[in-house]
């Protein structure tokens, strides 16, 4: 088994936070080592990336809908107001639907996708692997001790969003103290959750990251050597494309840049994305779909082919995560996607974005393990789709 070499090599960068030095260090050295297994082609894709966006996105919205807020005080007219809401909530819309298009307005910086295939016959089925290889930071927001009230924080966060955003709007309707009231209420409790997020940020360090997302893309990596070694049954009529994606971290823009550019060259009905993420420790689980807020489901196929291991493997299933993985731009394509990660039975993922996600917390046995389940999941596919 390959992976867990892979990995050492990763976690000797002390982190591969998104945009930075360490990032795009990192990519070369899973360039140099893709370019090794002798596959005809290792493209370097390099695209530009808002830096910090899962804090920076949320604080770019929500002073937007504080602003609006404040001017329906100072009884600016709320017509204008429901207007000018229109951008963050466009913002919003976006984002957690996965879409190519963006509006962001931090300043981008340089990253890199690493894309390995051998040949690509237009016609023919695709399997895409995937798994990013950039780190998010440790901050206040992902303290252990602060890990079981993040669901609670998100919901109180937009809960605040949305008092403003609906006192704006019933304001051109009714006139009544209560609207104000529940403005001002609004106001307050965002200003509180911008200023959590801000501190969080600033005080945030980056992680290791051996876990999130070392493990994926080690496991990609070894994939693809083991395809290169003829592992795969079946194989001389689909095409693979192993994909290791930077700043995934920070929305996606990554496996975004990928899809502007590669997805009119895919058929979206034979196309089968496996996204590994965060694996190296619990169960192997595999998500029913994306969404915090706008649900989305996998590909039937995918979940239920994954599901035929589960007598061999230790597999389970939950129904999404708090925060997208790579998959949600991949849905919202329309192509078919899945995503795996390691969970324990209550769906806690081990040192999930804390600074002791380092490499003396990855077992080899688990990685490999994950190869072997991945060995297996990726030639039942094959079967399945070339039978």
């Amino acid at each position: 088994m390959y992976s867990y070499n892979y990995l050492k090599k990763l976690c000797k960068f002390p982190h591969r936070g998104s945009c930075s030095d360490n990032e795009s260090k990192a990519g070369e050295c899973i360039y140099e080592e893709m370019s090794r297994l002798g596959l005809k082609n290792v493209v370097l894709q390099r695209f530009k990336s808002p830096k910090d966006c899962m804090y920076t996105f949320p604080i770019q919205f929500g002073i937007l809908i504080v602003l609006a807020g404040i001017m329906l005080l100072l009884q600016v007219n709320p017509l204008y107001l429901s207007i000018f809401l229109i951008l963050p909530i466009l913002m919003i819309y976006l984002e957690v639907t996965g879409s190519l298009r963006e509006i962001n307005f931090f300043p981008k910086y340089d990253s890199q996708n690493i894309i390995v295939f051998d040949e690509f016959k237009k016609g023919n089925s695709t399997i895409v692997i995937s798994g990013h290889y950039d780190t998010q930071k440790g901050s206040l927001l992902f303290a252990p001790s602060f890990q079981k009230y993040i669901q609670t924080y998100f919901n109180f966060s937009y809960l605040s969003f949305a008092l403003i955003i609906v006192s704006v709007i019933f304001s051109n309707f009714i006139v009544s103290p209560t609207i104000y009231i529940l403005d001002t209420i609004g106001i307050v409790l965002s200003l509180l959750s911008i200023t959590f997020l801000i501190y969080s940020n600033v005080t945030g360090r980056y992680i290791n990251g051996a876990n999130d997302n070392g493990t994926g893309t080690a496991l990609t990596m070894a994939l693809a050597k083991h395809y290169k070694n003829g592992e795969f049954n079946d194989y001389k009529d689909v095409n693979f494309i192993f994909l290791l994606t930077g700043c995934e971290e920070v929305g996606s823009k990554g496996m975004k840049a990928f899809l502007r550019e590669y997805k009119d060259k895919l058929d979206k009905d034979n196309t089968y994305f496996i996204v590994i993420d965060n694996i190296g420790s619990g169960k192997i689980t595999y998500l029913e779909g994306e969404g915090m807020i706008v649900f989305k489901e996998y590909n039937k196929q995918l979940k239920y082919i994954a599901n035929e291991l589960k007598d061999i493997y230790d597999i389970q299933k939950f129904k999404n995560l708090l925060l997208p993985t790579d998959s949600l731009p991949v849905l919202n394509q329309g192509f078919n996607t899945i995503s795996f990660l390691g969970k324990d039975e209550y769906g806690n993922m081990e040192n999930y974005h804390w600074h002791t996600d380092t490499i003396d917390k990855i077992e080899k046995e688990q990685m490999d393990y994950c190869e072997k389940f991945f060995i297996d999941y990726i030639n039942l596919i094959l079967k399945k789709i070339t039978g």
